[in-house]
């Protein structure tokens, strides 16, 4: 029997005689090539997230072409042509071989235990549970008729109850009641009153007059000049009481605490903090954008949709390109586009302090004589005013090209007007007027600009656009559900600019894994080109970040391709940009089956040489474009456009597909 693609499927799924089985078999354990078909069928109808052949595009393929080649009926010169296609595509080969699989299983009687079989058949008495009659003892009386009316169910009469089943119950509740209405009556009586000639209980006496005797005041005689009486105590307490009236209370603490201690009771406790819950250290303000917290115990971001307290270690999300207010002591923090921040629970002295994981915020309403702390990875900021003015904070993550470590975050500090005194452990500047300053991740402060500040400082309102699609985008925001259950909607919008925000929104939110796949979807460019902006910015957070993606690449595609999507994510150090391998490499991966590695590939070649995309279409890759980077690449044309580590060669800058975030 000759082995061909269809009898090697219908070997491995049992649907073959016995002695066609020891055929196959033997001629399988005789061919190198067949055993690593057999591994390979294995593993693409076990990989997880493997397409379907699309529709359309070079690589579709019709339903009823897989349907006539596993019913023998496909003409023998297309049999080749299909079956070449399989070896040379994963997707094809799954779906050959899941459908031959199926197929296999049609019409095979299912065993069914009869301990199931039997437990069935008694969970509704139906017919088919009734039981024949038996025979008559006589023959000759006549049967009855089969007409006769059957009731498969039977209502049973519900069980009597016992007397003091029924009366129990009422008894108990009344007697609740009653209990509850002798307790409140005793709650409202009046206390009972010792024996005396007033009839009145003894009460201290603080400062009170004494009262003229009737007597007396028949006579005329005047009243007995007021004097102050001590306290009166009950007999049996051994300690005399004194009332301290709230004002010397409020006095004696004006003179033990200090000044800094007192402004912080005085100022936050009294004024910012008034009807917080015990331990708040402020509160979100009701926002007409989208903000997320981070509820530890289900692992999931909950929409914030009215004023609510915040307790030390909330972590915050802000998205699309809204804003949400954030208010801390006296200070006020404005979270601007998609920013994620950490409450931390503050020091003696200090107005607030945050962690800034990623994005921007603007602080206002700061206290001149308290900073303001901001933590970015591993180095701390304190902010002090000494004029009102608004100052803005950005962290902005760094990753060299090609590096697998990230950089250290540096932090920028932008102010409107006036001076802002800056702490940190590598030393202290100052920044007067407008302007901005750096400080990096290893604690040195770079040398101040006189700059006019981004607008998204100095306007704290979004502008007509970024408000319309961050409406639009909202729509798929319910409260109730988990921020990643909303987000998964968005990631089909029809409009470009909401799937950009829902794709960086769902790598905010933790879900890494819905942005893989969107690598491998074909005909949709702006998905594909955001999922790669977003990736490589969460390459660059930090060193968990980078394990998160290669795991999930490795996952989705599978430890062939994986690495070399990966490689082209994190991009190629100085010397590889030197090499004409590399060039050779990426014009190699233009031809490639997998369409997440042509994207990439193209999207590296334009951003290493300057060029643009020379025709080529990742969805459709055989063409005028394809042929142009190959003669270019023949012709040792393909250069990198700057010194590879400089600023303008630095892969970090804005790429094609970071270009197509902005409208």
């Amino acid at each position: 029997m000759r082995l061909t693609l269809r009898t090697l499927l219908a070997w491995l799924d049992d649907t073959l005689s016995p002695a066609e089985v020891r055929e196959i078999g033997k001629q399988v354990a005789e061919s190198p090539f067949a055993k690593e078909l057999v591994e390979r069928v294995h593993r693409v109808t076990r990989q997880r997230r493997l397409t379907v052949p699309g529709r359309t595009g070079p690589d579709s393929t019709d339903p009823n072409v897989v349907a006539s080649y596993l019913d023998n009926e496909l003409p023998p010169e297309e049999v080749a042509e299909f079956e070449k296609r399989c070896l040379t595509s994963d997707v094809h080969l799954a779906e050959v071989a899941s459908v031959h699989q199926v197929l296999s299983l049609i019409g095979q009687k299912a065993k069914v235990p009869t301990e199931a079989r039997h437990r069935m058949y008694h969970l509704i008495k139906g017919r088919e549970s009734v039981a024949p009659r038996a025979p008559r003892a006589s023959m000759a009386e006549e049967p009855d008729p089969v007409s006769e009316p059957i009731q498969p169910w039977v209502l049973h009469e519900p069980p009597r109850q016992n007397w003091y089943t029924q009366i129990l119950p009422a008894a108990a509740v009344s007697l609740l009641v009653g209990l509850f209405c002798w307790s409140a009556w005793m709650s409202l009586a009046p206390a009972e009153t010792p024996s005396g000639e007033s009839g009145q209980p003894e009460a201290p006496v603080v400062a009170q007059k004494p009262v003229p005797k009737k007597n007396e005041v028949e006579a005329n005689k005047p009243p007995v000049e007021p004097t102050e009486v001590a306290v009166v105590t009950k007999p049996d307490e051994s300690e005399t009481k004194e009332e301290v009236s709230p004002e010397t209370v409020k006095t004696e603490m004006e003179k033990t605490a200090s000044p800094t201690e007192l402004a912080s009771t005085t100022d936050t406790s009294d004024q910012a903090l008034a009807g917080l819950p015990a331990g708040s250290l402020g509160k979100a303000d009701k926002t007409e954008g989208i903000l997320l917290r981070f509820n530890p115990e289900d692992r999931e971001w909950l929409q914030l949709t009215e004023e609510t307290p915040l307790k030390g270690e909330d972590r915050l999300l802000n998205l699309a390109q809204l804003r949400s207010t954030l208010h801390l002591g006296t200070s006020k923090a404005v979270l601007v586009g998609e920013t994620e921040v950490k409450v931390l629970p503050t020091a003696a002295g200090e107005a607030g302090r945050l962690e800034v994981i990623q994005g921007r915020l603007v602080l206002s309403d700061l206290p001149h004589d308290a900073p303001f702390v901001i933590e970015v990875g591993k180095q701390k900021v304190s902010l002090t005013l000494k004029s009102t003015a608004s100052v803005g904070v950005e962290r902005v993550n760094h990753r060299e090209p090609g590096a697998r470590i990230p950089a250290e975050p540096t932090l920028v500090v932008y102010s409107t007007d006036g001076d802002v005194l800056l702490e940190a452990e590598g030393g202290n500047e100052e920044l007067s007027g407008s302007g901005s300053i750096l400080f990096d991740g290893h604690g040195a402060w770079a040398k101040p600009t006189k700059a006019a500040p981004p607008n998204w400082v100095v306007d704290l309102t979004p502008s007509p656009y970024d408000q319309q699609v961050g409406d639009q985008f909202k729509r798929y925001f319910r409260p109730g559900l988990g921020s990643l259950r909303n987000l998964v909607e968005a990631l089909e919008d029809e409009q470009k600019d909401v799937r950009r925000l829902a794709i960086s929104a769902t790598k905010s939110a933790g879900g890494i894994s819905m942005i893989v796949p969107l690598l491998h979807q074909e005909e949709n460019p702006v998905s594909r080109r955001a999922a790669i902006s977003v990736l490589r910015a969460n390459l660059a957070e930090n060193a968990e970040a980078m394990g998160a993606v290669h795991t999930e690449l490795e996952s989705f595609f599978g430890p062939e391709l994986a690495p070399r999507v990966e490689k082209l994510l994190v991009g190629f150090t100085p010397k590889e940009v030197a090499e004409e391998a590399t060039y050779k490499d990426l014009v190699s991966d233009l031809a490639s089956p997998e369409v997440a590695i042509r994207e990439l590939g193209l999207e590296s070649l334009q951003t290493l040489t300057g060029r643009d995309d020379l025709g080529f279409d990742p969805d459709h890759p055989n063409g005028k474009g394809l042929t142009t980077w190959r003669n270019l690449m023949n012709s040792h044309e393909l250069r990198p456009v700057s010194v590879p580590g400089s600023e303008e060669g630095d892969q970090n800058r804005e790429t094609p597909a970071a270009k197509t975030e902005t409208p």
